[in-house]
């Protein structure tokens, strides 16, 4: 039980650092495709620990640009 508080307190402080609000107002994105990006990039609770408010920006920037790609990629392959 004390493992399962540890990791739920461990997910919040995630939350916090990575919450909804703040990637949707730095990376525009919206409804679904904001979910998806969340929950593919999601930092682990030991870089949110360590990092600092410039540190997690550059995160979300770095991620933003690899989901975008990614994201692309599907209509390339369909314009060919």
């Amino acid at each position: 039980m004390a493992e399962n508080l540890k990791y739920q307190e461990e997910q919040d402080f995630v939350d916090y650092s990575f919450s909804r609000r703040y990637v949707e107002k730095l990376t525009s994105l919206h409804g679904d495709s904001l979910t998806s990006f969340m929950l593919r990039y999601r930092p682990t609770y030991e870089f949110c620990r360590g990092a600092s408010s410039e540190d997690m920006l550059n995160y979300i920037n770095d991620k933003l640009i690899s989901y975008l790609k990614h994201e692309e990629e599907p209509v390339k392959k369909h314009k060919k």
